[in-house]
């Protein structure tokens, strides 16, 4: 079949049954035909589907004379269904898409041609142009598309809350394994979530520990940009968390052959499409980018992808994000290139950023909003920031309210655009690089205290 055919042939299965193109609806849309007619034709169609309206050849024929066109034009192009190629709808509807991506590219191609050959070439406004066409292809073909109307932002909304509604669960998006973050964040979801920390407090910890839950337990792809930790220590502390053996034991190569039997059998709950570590030291958000976008090839849309940036502050940038730019600017570009990249691939980008304390300063060590280092844009792109803080670290025999805070770490919820912020105690295990739920002993009546204002 050629073009026009397949045009025609999807158009008249599409007026019958628009059931057989849910797969791919997000690629079918007006300006997708490459005729008039049939912008017209589907336009008519759509219509009629909205109305709960079968658009049969007598119905089609009617409106499309009303709009003006010829008897022998509408009765070469109607027919009755073929349903002999419904099993052909995504292949052919991909390449009436394509096609579309060519009539949009070819002109913007040609005219950088002519740009780049002329004395006076703006050779970053030609690149520019080029970036906007392919980021409006790749928008569509990730089914997000600024073209939605109101009403389909709605239902798709409302059938995201019947699903959550029908599962009897609390969480949005997937668990962090911890009961109370989870109960605070509502889970692991599409935003960007800024954690910080001074050195040594579990920033680390807390990735492997969610990695666990996410990777292993929940099947969900992550992927961790480890820019600090060689991939060989990420696995090592993963070990450690999941199997349940000292670190101390693995760093020193001292297991006895039980753990070394539990490590061999690890590998079997490992798939490469839920865990992905990239070590490149040299990562920019553009990086960041083609990775995700490489990612979306094999998983679908609608599948909240894990990211992980360890740490934010060491990130590069390009060349061009240099040029006559401030420390503080340049992880700014980073910051709002990472909630960009979160918003178009659906990524949880989790952002770890390190602070520094010290251990002798007998002041307040917990980690503020203010802490955010290097740029404001850190904490202005994330939905959530979260610090961690272990009084242990700092203190030989740390109390607080009347309880011994030896063992835990207080994860406080500093900023959250749409839920409850404040700060929990978990109980944290070095030794396994875990984080485990705690419970406020019976006894002790006051909750931990909340950090200082973080404003």
């Amino acid at each position: 079949m050629n073009l026009k055919e397949k045009e025609r042939a999807l158009l008249n299965l599409y007026a019958d049954n628009s059931e057989l193109f849910d797969e791919c609806e997000h690629l079918v849309f007006d300006k997708v035909w490459s005729t008039n007619f049939n912008k017209v034709k589907y336009q008519i169609i759509k219509h009629n589907h909205g109305r709960n309206k079968k658009s049969d050849i007598f119905l089609l024929e009617n409106m499309l004379k009303k709009v003006g066109f010829k008897s022998k034009e509408i009765s070469e192009e109607l027919g009755e269904p073929n349903y002999a190629i419904a099993k052909n709808v995504e292949e052919y509807v991909k390449d009436i898409f394509d096609e579309y991506s060519k009539r949009l590219l070819l002109p913007r191609l040609h005219s950088m041609h002519s740009e780049l050959n002329s004395e006076v070439a703006d050779v970053d406004g030609c690149i520019e142009g080029l970036k906007s066409v392919i980021n409006d292809i790749e928008s569509i073909k990730n089914n997000l598309s600024v073209e939605k109307s109101i009403l389909q932002i709605h239902d798709e909304t409302l059938t995201k809350l019947l699903e959550q509604q029908d599962k009897n669960e609390d969480l949005m998006g997937y668990s962090t394994g911890l009961k109370e973050l989870d109960r605070r964040s509502h889970g692991l979801k599409q935003e960007v979530i800024l954690v910080l920390a001074p050195p040594g407090c579990g920033k680390s910890s807390l990735m492997v520990n969610i990695i666990k839950h996410v990777a292993i337990k929940q099947k969900a792809p992550v992927c961790v940009f480890s820019i600090e930790m060689p991939e060989e220590e990420l696995i090592r502390n993963l070990w450690a968390n999941a199997l349940e053996i000292n670190s101390y034991g693995i760093r020193s190569a001292k297991l006895n052959d039980n753990d070394i039997l539990k490590i061999k059998d690890f590998r079997n709950l490992l798939k490469e499409e839920n865990l992905i570590i990239d070590s490149n030291p040299s990562i920019t958000w553009q990086y960041v980018e083609t990775r995700f976008r490489k990612m979306r090839k094999k998983i679908p849309m609608h599948i909240v992808i894990i990211g992980f940036i360890d740490y934010i502050q060491l990130m590069d940038n390009v060349p061009e994000e240099y040029k006559g730019s401030t420390a503080e600017e340049r992880l700014g570009f980073v910051a709002k290139g990472l909630m960009q990249v979160s918003k178009k691939y659906n990524i949880c980008m989790i952002e770890l950023s390190q602070i520094t304390r010290d251990k002798s300063n007998g002041g307040n060590n917990k980690p503020k909003l203010s802490d955010a280092k290097g740029s404001g844009a850190l904490e202005a792109n994330a939905v959530q920031v979260w610090s961690l803080y272990r009084p242990d670290y700092f203190e030989k025999d740390p109390y607080e309210d009347g309880m011994s805070v030896k063992g835990l770490c207080e994860i406080n919820i500093l900023k959250y655009r749409y839920g409850q912020t404040g700060p929990f105690y978990t109980e944290f295990k070095g030794h396994y690089s875990a984080f485990e739920d705690f419970e406020i002993p019976t006894n002790i009546k006051k909750l931990p205290s909340k950090s200082d204002d973080p404003f």
